[in-house]
């Protein structure tokens, strides 16, 4: 039987399908767009760990006992107890018949031959954890192969334990283990990117199935495809004794501050940092010191932070305004610099031009003026002053004892037809210094005549 729809009921039903698809897509499209125009984000305070995802597997030192006669075995301590070397572990009560008696361990000792951790009796052979389990691997998995293993040797084994448990035992057959926990180690293959994230000393945190501990990353090399990490723990461990391979998470860092999108992180002349409105609503490049990051998110420390010449350095605060992809504000901010670098220096040649004009000004200045002085002071220096009676045709000096026209100088006996000087000097009777060669001339005799009259 055919069911017809109403033409008016088919268009009711398009239009409330086409609503529940309208409503679905805003649903589902409107905030992402909504997020992808937001151009700004908050600072909060936050939590951040790196941490990645791996199987490992445990490395330890180890010893074996094993059973010195045939007998009943009568166990002398809690299994899981710390117990020192040379305790009583396990007594071994003799017996005369062994029928009926069989060795259930001959598959896992034959993995141990040559094993140096095999001890006979019922003694502690070393400190440690006691038990009463054991696979195998005790020798192949110990920390004397620790740089040798790789990945496709533990792949290859049977890692099923067996306990040790029992009421009678063979000689030579396995009774107890102890597990030295003073130091054991972790193996972990990984990824070269997973593998990089750590750095040889660095501690991290160990999440393993009966609980965290602390480790040390001892050495990273590579393992064909992979990378082998191993990881040192001095810390104690439930499960230790028990355990061979386990699911374990390794944390990088678990750090807090402030909470950060690494969009916002942009580096500038070689620091990392961020563009934070201020009130004017400009933006202003703040370095920031990235504490820890998942590639996607960060912690960037608050306030302030030590740089590497130790110098304090201030930085983001919470609740502060910073910029999303702030790729154009940095390119803005490089070409305001760039002007403002091109101004200064334009003004520097400008205050240099006008400085060099000033000292060549004044440098011109000081030479003209040092010409015209020399100039007048070279004239009166002209001739020697000199005490002869010999008239003279040139200007006499300021000292000279020659008679003028005006003024006839007691100390001149001969009339002089020059013009005085302008001070003429008083009659002295030590004008007898002697004359230069030049003045001594002929003139002497002549001179003597006119002395006598003016006597």
């Amino acid at each position: 039987m055919k069911i017809t729809i109403p033409r008016k009921v088919r268009k009711y039903l398009i239009i409330y399908l086409a609503l529940l698809v309208f409503l679905f897509l805003v649903i589902e499209f409107i905030p992402k767009i909504t997020t992808a125009f937001e151009t700004t984000e908050i600072l909060e305070p936050g939590e951040l760990q790196i941490s990645c995802d791996s199987k490992g597997y445990f490395v330890k030192d180890e010893a074996i006992a094993v059973a010195d006669v045939s007998g009943k075995v009568v166990y002398r301590q809690v299994e899981g107890s710390v117990v020192r070397k040379g305790l009583q572990i396990v007594e071994m009560q003799p017996v005369s018949k062994t029928e009926g008696m069989s060795r259930k361990y001959s598959d896992l000792m034959a993995r141990l031959e040559g094993f140096e951790g095999i001890s006979k009796g019922g003694k502690s052979p070393i400190s440690g954890i006691y038990s009463l389990t054991m696979d195998g691997y005790e020798k192949s998995l110990s920390p004397k192969y620790l740089d040798s293993l790789t990945y496709d040797q533990i792949k290859e084994m049977s890692l099923i334990k067996k306990s040790l448990k029992q009421d009678s035992a063979l000689a030579g057959e396995p009774i107890f283990k102890i597990t030295n926990d003073a130091r054991w180690y972790l193996l972990c293959w990984m990824s070269e990117k997973k593998a990089h994230s750590f750095t040889e000393g660095q501690k991290v945190g160990l999440e393993l199935p009966a609980g965290s501990v602390q480790a040390t990353v001892m050495k990273i090399t590579p393992d064909k495809r992979n990378y082998k990490v191993v990881l040192s723990s001095t810390m104690y461990y439930k499960d230790l004794e028990f355990s061979r391979e386990a699911d374990v998470k390794i944390v990088n860092s678990d750090s807090s501050g402030l909470l950060i999108s690494n969009s916002c992180i942009i580096e500038k002349h070689g620091r990392e940092g961020v563009y934070v409105r201020n009130k004017n609503g400009d933006y202003r490049f703040v370095p920031v010191n990235v504490i820890s990051t998942d590639g996607e998110r960060s912690i960037v420390s608050e306030t302030s932070y030590y740089d590497a010449k130790g110098r304090t350095v201030s930085t983001v605060s919470v609740y502060d305004e910073v910029l999303k992809n702030p790729k154009r504000a940095l390119k803005k901010d490089l070409k305001a610099e760039e002007k403002a670098r091109e101004e200064e220096k334009r003004k520097a040649e400008e205050e240099a031009t006008r400085t060099s004009s000033s000292n060549a000004a004044n440098t011109k200045k000081t030479e003209n003026t040092t010409k015209a002085g020399t100039t007048s002071v070279t004239k009166p220096t002209s001739a020697p002053a000199t005490n002869s009676s010999q008239p003279s045709q040139t200007q006499p000096t300021t000292g000279a004892a020659q008679p003028s026209q005006t003024q006839p100088s007691t100390s001149a006996a001969h009339p002089s037809q020059t013009q005085p000087t302008t001070k003429a000097a008083a009659p002295t009777t030590k004008a007898t210094a002697k004359p230069t060669t030049k003045a001594t001339a002929k003139p002497t005799t002549k001179a003597t005549k006119p002395t006598t009259k003016a006597q």
